[in-house]
């Protein structure tokens, strides 16, 4: 039996079980607590008594009641008495009250540390107390850069770094130091050459060069104007300067009449960069939209995503989302096919019964045809009912329901106004003929294996 006890094990039950008082030395059943009881104590399940309560309660007389709204745990009644707080809500003295950004003392959010206010989830910090750092996957759980945490403190705290030092372990003893300085005893000495990154240990050469900097006799000389990071004798940029554009090797002023890309910050396929801010697109190249983050990411009409790279669509498609040869919609003067490509109207344009096949017209139903047949207003028809304004068969792919094609059969993917078949990628081969390959490789293996087996029988009887 489960979840028993007896007088000599009374402390077997399971949580929110308890063993009677008054059990005997026989094995029986563990009593239940009441609803609000964490443990409890008592010669029934009725006359029970609290021990200790659930978490958001407290023991009062036996019996638990309920914490304030805004405790976690309390000692009592009311908002003084709170021992932890729920998420949101910041514990001063025994008070819980809403977290604020101007609070020293952390929120609570969870199990997340070091908050000043929640993220939506109440999980992660969105904003952190005493310079902690609120970037990462675990926010605010380490100190900004050039911060150290000091442990000694109470609550710990982040503390700031010796001057020109960029990682400390504590306010005098620096591991690295910002460009242009040099570590020497756990400080940062400034470098004696101008525009050095990391220098010697006499401070008198330098030994890499800060950005737009080129190294030349342990000097380091700027790059040309123009240029962010250079190479060689300085006249090869590698990177341009934002508002800037590389040509062969050289920086040439971005003026919107080019179409290639312009050098913006951190942002993505511009050709000239914001007057306001040159970290950001002021135009696109083409076939590239701003996306909200003011950089060029999002493909425009007439062009499709491919590789992280926009490629128009095929010079006949208005607008294409499978494949830049297959089109959603079709340019004026081209009528959409059952393969998903966009064939030219014909001249003279069909009447109701006929439809375009090549450059010209024809009688509906013909075994060539792959657009629709003019029946009026109608749609999608293969060919015209009795009623010419109706259907009287639909295309390849749709539903002939009512004299009527708008619905597409199970299996065809509809995109837009139109129902496709899916189409195979190129190279790929159906079912059927990789099992025709299969057996033909099989009869030829066959055949090869008798063929040497009756060669070799013939040749060990002679």
């Amino acid at each position: 039996m489960t979840n028993t006890c007896n007088s000599s094990n009374t402390t077997s039950c399971t949580k929110g079980y308890f063993c009677p008082s008054n059990v005997s030395a026989v094995d029986t059943a563990c009593l239940v607590c009441k609803s609000q009881c964490a443990t409890c104590t008592g010669d029934t399940a009725e006359a029970a008594t609290c021990l200790t309560c659930a978490d958001g309660q407290y023991l009062s007389r036996g019996t638990c009641a309920n914490c304030d709204s805004k405790c976690a745990t309390c000692t009592g009644s009311g908002d003084s008495a709170c021992q932890t707080c729920n998420n949101e809500n910041v514990l001063n003295g025994s008070s819980c009250t809403a977290c604020t950004t101007s609070q020293t003392t952390a929120c609570t959010c969870s199990n997340a540390k070091n908050c000043s206010l929640c993220d939506f989830t109440m999980t992660k910090c969105s904003i952190c107390i005493n310079d902690y750092d609120p970037i990462g996957t675990t926010p605010c759980e380490k100190c900004q850069p050039k911060f150290f945490e000091d442990t000694s403190a109470t609550p710990n705290k982040c503390t700031a770094c010796p001057a020109n030092c960029t990682i400390c372990s504590s306010d005098s003893v620096c591991t690295a130091c910002e460009d242009g300085f040099s570590l020497e005893t756990n400080n940062c000495v400034a470098c004696k050459e101008a525009n050095c990154k990391t220098c010697s240990a006499s401070k008198d050469k330098c030994t890499a060069c800060k950005t737009g900097f080129i190294m030349e006799n342990q000097k380091c000389l700027a790059c040309p104007s123009d240029c962010a990071n250079c190479e060689g004798d300085k006249t090869t940029c590698k990177i341009c300067k934002d508002g800037f554009l590389m040509q062969d090797g050289t920086c040439t002023k971005c003026d919107g009449n080019m179409t290639e890309k312009c050098t913006c910050g951190d942002a993505v396929n511009c050709v000239t960069c914001s007057r306001g801010d040159s970290k950001v697109c002021g135009d696109c190249i083409p076939g590239y939209n701003k996306g909200t983050e003011r950089t060029c990411t999002i493909c425009i009409d007439g062009y499709l995503m491919v590789g992280m790279v926009c490629k128009k669509c095929s010079e006949k498609c208005e607008t294409c989302s499978k494949g830049v040869d297959l089109c959603d919609t079709c340019m004026t003067g081209y009528q959409m096919t059952i393969n998903q490509t966009c064939q030219a109207d014909c001249n003279p344009v069909q009447t109701d019964g006929q439809a375009c096949v090549g450059t010209g017209t024809t009688a509906c139903g013909n075994e060539a045809q792959i657009t629709e047949c003019k029946c009026t207003d109608a749609k999608n028809c293969l060919t015209c009912g009795t009623d010419k304004a109706k259907c009287g068969s639909c295309l390849q792919g749709y539903k002939f329901e009512s004299n009527a094609c708008k619905t597409c059969e199970d299996g065809v993917v509809k995109i837009g106004d139109f129902c496709f078949i899916p189409r195979k990628e190129a190279g790929n081969l159906s079912g059927g003929a990789v099992t025709g390959i299969v057996i033909a490789v099989l009869v030829v293996v066959g055949a090869v294996g008798g063929g040497l087996a009756y060669y070799f029988i013939k040749k060990g009887k002679k």
